[in-house]
């Protein structure tokens, strides 16, 4: 069986990417091409990720067990025309076939299209394929949509594109046990790599050490009920847990958005509001 190779950014593993991967399984062995050292040479603002290194092979095997990851350097191809583009590809990786979306431009200054595709299909003998793009509330999902959606707090919108829950990872560091203090520990996490959602608090689930999923309360913000001006943190508050997971790696699949982060006028209104919010979360995820 040949490669089957679906071109697209990839960065996000939303629906409109799955669907090209479910399309490439049906015309060969799915592979996905990436261009390295893209931003590096168009100067683009580095970014961070939407989808964090370690949880995208995991991912793209709950798509497909066998996806290959294939890979180019951007300098080396910026500058050919679609059929000198194609022939590169082929003496690189052999492939029987490609699968894009339905507006694929590609070839110096985007000067084919997927017209350009067939027909050097049909000259080079591999076979093409267009998949529609997948549209959410009448729009075609993008990752830009997605990225913007994750940064105003709309997971629930977020997660309808992707096709499941938003997640992030890190490990669990020792705080200053402020939790703990009031009632409701959390677990303290740094380390994360991809876009952290806007402040406020989540109905989430957690998983340690790659453990099974449990509810939790999450507080995404600058803990302005503490203290004035604090970094961001990311504090998850697990219900009905009382095991120490300190230096354990953690993934949180966000849910829901259940409110804005606010100041409170004391401890006792927090501790009130707190409670609330685990309620609320206790009723959407048990």
């Amino acid at each position: 069986m040949g490669r089957a190779i679906a071109i697209g950014k990839f960065d996000a593993l939303h629906l409109g990417h799955r669907a090209l991967i479910d399309a490439a399984q049906q015309y060969g062995k799915p592979c996905i091409l990436q261009f390295s050292g893209m931003a590096e040479v168009l100067g683009w603002t580095e970014r961070p990720a939407l989808v964090a290194e370690a949880e995208r092979a995991r991912i793209l095997k709950s798509w497909a067990n066998d996806v290959e990851l294939l890979e180019i350097p951007f300098a080396e191809v910026r500058n050919l025309g679609p059929s000198a583009f194609i022939e590169y590809l082929q003496a690189a990786y052999p492939f029987s076939a490609i699968i894009t979306g339905d507006n694929f431009k590609f070839g110096y200054q985007r000067s084919g299209d997927v017209d350009t595709l067939k027909q050097l299909g049909a000259d080079y003998s591999f076979q093409t394929h267009a998949v529609a793009a997948v549209r959410h509330a009448g729009q075609v999902i993008s990752s830009s949509r997605i990225r913007e959606a994750v940064c105003s707090g709309y997971v629930q919108v977020v997660n309808e594109m992707l096709g499941r829950p938003y997640l992030i990872s890190g490990q669990v560091v020792h705080g200053e046990k402020r939790g703990r203090q009031i009632g409701f520990p959390t677990a303290n996490v740094q380390g994360i790599k991809n876009v952290i959602p806007a402040t406020g608090v989540y109905a989430v689930r957690v998983s340690i050490n790659n453990g099974p999923l449990l509810p939790a309360a999450l507080n995404i913000g600058h803990l302005p009920s503490i203290a004035d001006e604090r970094p961001l943190s990311v504090e998850a508050h697990i219900l009905d847990y009382n095991d120490d997971c300190y230096d354990q790696n953690i993934r949180i699949e966000l849910i829901e958005r259940i409110r804005e982060e606010k100041k409170f006028d004391g401890l006792d209104a927090l501790k009130e509001q707190i409670a609330r919010d685990v309620k609320r979360c206790r009723e959407i995820l048990v």
